[in-house]
């Protein structure tokens, strides 16, 4: 199956410096030190875990902001953030029936429930 540049069964964390980016993703979403919302990437109430994803992957000067937060509710909003997370959200709704957005959103899994949910698909060479 082909979805917006992917196959289904295509790995998308291809180089050393993906791996570890997200590797730094899990860690900021299980390290308690970024509250949880919910609505966009960043609000006056924290992050969603997409909003973690960019803040801890894209430096700081080359992330778009409105009043001090991270503008947009999606990762295409910030022109920085790493092409794998694209990759990455659409391989999750395709294995997992759920897409991250919802999860954080509608859902209300929590971080660590997320990070779960990913390292169960990165420990299983399924992105």
């Amino acid at each position: 199956m082909h979805d917006k540049g992917y196959m289904m069964n295509e790995r998308i964390l291809l180089t050393n410096k993906d791996k570890k980016q997200f590797e730094q993703w899990l860690t900021a979403l299980r390290s308690g030190e970024y509250n949880q919302s919910t609505g966009a990437l960043q609000d006056s109430h924290g992050y969603c875990c997409l909003g973690v994803a960019c803040k801890v992957t894209v430096d700081d000067e080359l992330l778009l902001k409105r009043n001090g937060m991270l503008m947009g509710g999606m990762p295409c909003a910030q022109p920085n953030s790493p092409k794998w997370l694209y990759g990455v959200g659409r391989k999750v709704r395709h294995l997992f029936g759920v897409g991250l957005m919802m999860l954080n959103d509608d859902l209300l899994y929590d971080f660590n429930e997320i990070a779960d949910i990913l390292s169960f698909f990165y420990d299983n060479d399924m992105i």
